[in-house]
């Protein structure tokens, strides 16, 4: 809308706030969501390890998950058992939200397999799982093999992941969780002056028209702060929105 009022894009006009990683068909936030969620072994495409699944922060995992073309989260049924007593692995808190796994991930987990979901998978070996997933077979085993090998040491050798998240991976039943990235938001846009107003291509004020909040440009770089976010955004939509107010009430004489 702003952009057919003529106002111009911001030098490097925004970026997106990702996060994940997201099973399809699940609420983010509740029991279930966050019960996958968990920093179990995740795998690429290839079969591989590619990060530190324990790592606390959902945005920053979700730019990570951006790298991979297919993501699964394996998890034993030992896995979700003590997910669900634990409220998480050793209470690990997930992406927040509105419910945690504890007392309820695997009930409706088994809910959510009954009614259907097309991006889980159950087996009972790992080559069964390689099979229905489409990893390959000797390389899902190779991991599960050094995932085993880390618990076992007491000690992630290949990526620092803290050791009270790591789990056996010797013994089935095995459930594989294909996700995929999400995003919460956009940020950055039209080109604004001091007082919020949207600038047109030679930099001149269109008057009437004023952009705060998610769409201003240049607010951030090529990279979203996530590690404070979304609360920085919010005051930042407050403030602007302040900013705008405080203009008009002096341009009618208000103030």
């Amino acid at each position: 809308m702003a952009r057919k009022a003529g106002a111009a894009w911001a030098r490097g006009n925004g970026t997106i706030m990702f996060y994940g990683p997201h099973l399809p068909g699940l609420v983010w936030g509740e029991g279930v969501s966050n019960g996958v969620y968990q920093p179990t072994m995740w795998l690429n495409q290839n079969g591989v390890r590619f990060m530190n699944e324990g790592i606390n922060n959902f945005a920053e995992i979700g730019s990570a998950i951006r790298d991979v073309k297919r993501l699964f989260v394996i998890q034993t049924e030992a896995d979700i058992d003590r997910i669900t007593a634990e409220d998480g692995l050793n209470g690990y808190s997930g992406q927040g939200g509105s419910e945690s796994p504890g007392g309820v991930y695997k009930d409706k987990l088994m809910q959510v397999i009954e009614d259907g979901n097309d991006y889980i998978f159950i087996a009972d070996t790992l080559d069964e799982l390689a099979e229905k997933t489409g990893l390959p077979a000797d390389k899902l085993k190779e991991s599960a093999e050094r995932y085993t090998e880390l618990f076992q040491m007491g000690v992630d050798e290949d990526f620092q992941k803290n050791a009270v998240y790591l789990s056996s991976m010797a013994e089935g039943p095995y459930y594989a969780f294909e996700c995929f990235d999400g995003f919460f938001t956009t940020v950055g846009g039209v080109q604004i002056d001091e007082n919020i107003m949207a600038l047109d291509e030679d930099g001149n004020v269109i008057e009437g028209l004023y952009v705060g909040g998610c769409d201003t440009g240049a607010l951030c770089g090529d990279i979203y702060d996530f590690t404070s976010a979304p609360g920085e955004q919010s005051s930042w939509a407050v403030c602007s929105g302040r900013m705008v107010a405080k203009h008009v009430a002096a341009k009618k004489g208000l103030m």
